[in-house]
């Protein structure tokens, strides 16, 4: 839900994933996410776009994590930049809401949850 023109927007924190997605940083992101979730009226904006993927397997994880949250009532948006991250929010989050240039220029602070595994295979969507 966006904020009326009257009313400023809650605050927003970056949760920026960079790396190979596999099981510890699946973790560090679940945790990140309640942490900063935790706060109150802050909105979770989760930047992929440097986030690399093995399959459609590790996007179905990220997408639960955000799905979880929200069920939660977080307020967890994917910043779907990339043709892949969109496709995959368009068929698994068309719930949530966009996060638009309004929101990303709203970031406040930004997380960062890095990885570097051993082999690196082909990044989601490219």
């Amino acid at each position: 839900m966006y904020a009326t023109p009257n009313s400023p927007l809650p605050a927003c924190v970056k949760l920026r994933l960079i790396g190979v997605l596999d099981p510890d940083l699946l973790v560090a992101f679940r945790s990140a996410e309640r942490e900063v979730g935790r706060a109150g009226r802050v909105i979770v904006l989760v930047d992929v776009c440097d986030l690399t993927v093995r399959n459609e397997a590790d996007v179905a994880a990220i997408v639960e994590v955000i799905r979880r949250a929200r069920a939660e009532n977080r307020d967890v948006r994917l910043d779907r930049r990339t043709p892949a991250w969109r496709h995959a929010a368009v068929k698994h989050l068309s719930t949530v809401p966009v996060a638009d240039e309004q929101l990303r220029s709203s970031v406040r602070r930004t997380i960062i949850l890095a990885h570097s595994g051993a082999t690196k295979s082909s990044t989601f969507g490219q």
